[in-house]
């Protein structure tokens, strides 16, 4: 299995009905503050098992983002 280590700014744009976003286990080092963006269904998302070192940074802006 491939092990994604990136989420793009505007990465799921398009994805608005979206409510359940599992990323767990990957190699995510970094979130952009747009990853989310657009994603106002969003109830779940699964991040644990990443090595996310700028997540507290990053928590309010991406909120403020969805």
């Amino acid at each position: 299995h491939d092990r994604p280590d990136a989420v793009h700014g505007g990465a799921f744009r398009d994805c608005g009905a979206l409510e359940h976003l599992l990323l767990n286990d990957n190699r995510l080092a970094v979130l952009p503050a747009d990853a989310f963006r657009g994603l106002r269904r969003l109830r779940v998302l699964n991040l644990g098992g990443n090595a996310l070192g700028q997540v507290l940074k990053n928590l309010v802006a991406v909120q403020c983002a969805i």
